[in-house]
């Protein structure tokens, strides 16, 4: 299937309800294009094997950025749970004076 230069470069959608008038502008992706048109069958060996590196690559990415989201939250739960009890304690000094 042979394409013109420029036709299907950039897709523009509507979207109507909450995000009527706003529109949303992407490019298609010309590798992900020709892997739909060719299909996964007649890919060779080597190319599956360079996909399975790059997604094993974005899971290792992945793995690392959720273990750095997990560290935050409980960072963030014991900064508020240390902040909540100074403040107890500040109001508790100044009740009693």
């Amino acid at each position: 299937m042979s394409r013109e230069p420029g036709q299907g470069d950039i897709h523009t959608q509507e979207y109507s309800g909450s995000f009527q008038g706003m529109r949303f502008h992407y490019e298609s992706n010309s590798e992900a294009d020709m892997i739909a048109e060719i299909g996964l069958e007649e890919l060779n060996g080597l190319e599956m094997e360079v996909m399975r590196n790059q997604l094993r690559v974005i899971n290792d990415r992945l793995c690392t950025l959720e273990d750095q989201e997990a560290t935050r939250c409980q960072r963030e739960v014991m900064f508020f749970t240390m902040l909540l009890s100074v403040c107890i304690a500040n109001l508790w000094l100044w009740v009693r004076q």
